[in-house]
């Protein structure tokens, strides 16, 4: 997600789209299915570039990597959770995204060419506003309240649209200090911003919900 510095402007009540209603269903399924993929060997190759050099983000201006952005992404095995690679790439997104030239709120591994769920999120709520990674993440509960705040996006460059959000937000995703899959609840702003990159994971774009 591309930040600007701004916050969300009008807060208001309204029901959720239909889609929302069936996203944990389709994420449920996304989950079931990823357990059979592994990194392939175009995704060990980004990882495996210059550790110092950022990360390509794709954009929908170049029809290929449209495909990626638009094709859904899947849950890491355990042995890949614990992988070199996935370090590598955890801490190759980080730096991306927090880069000056990039300055970034959230990026999502479909973003740099890898149709895994994994998200990097600057936590502006927490202390010290953090770049945390979030794998095989998913939103399991949204609220109904509803803030509308204005987007934009890293792969979508010099555009920016009003997109509805829930104001708070549960993830799921596996927690390596628990060693197991936690829940936490997200509100405010970062909620927007969680609710943006775990869009990238199932082809979602932000312009597909502006109005």
């Amino acid at each position: 997600m591309e930040g600007n510095g701004q916050k969300p402007t009008e807060i208001k009540h309204m029901k959720r789209f239909i889609l929302l209603a069936i996203l944990p269903s389709i994420l449920a399924l996304a989950s079931c299915v990823g357990s059979q993929h592994k990194f392939s060997e175009q995704d060990l190759a980004i990882i495996n570039t210059n550790p110092d050099s950022l990360l390509h983000i794709y954009t929908i201006d170049n029809p290929e990597e449209l495909k990626v952005l638009r094709s859904p992404s899947y849950n890491l095995t355990k042995k890949e959770l614990h992988s070199e690679a996935f370090q590598k790439l955890a801490r190759r997104m980080i730096y991306t995204v927090s880069h000056p030239s990039v300055n970034g709120l959230g990026l999502a591994a479909p973003q740099i060419g890898i149709n895994k769920a994994v998200i990097v999120v600057h936590r502006v709520d927490k202390e010290g506003m953090p770049y945390e990674v979030y794998p095989n993440i998913s939103i399991v509960e949204s609220s109904e309240e509803i803030t509308i705040s204005q987007e934009g996006c890293l792969s979508i460059p010099d555009k920016r649209g009003d997109v509805d959000r829930s104001v708070i937000v549960v993830i799921e995703y596996y927690s390596y200090s628990a060693k197991k899959v936690v829940r936490d609840t997200i509100n405010s702003y970062a909620s927007v911003i969680f609710q943006h990159e775990t869009d990238h994971l199932d082809g979602i774009l932000y312009t597909d919900r502006t109005w």
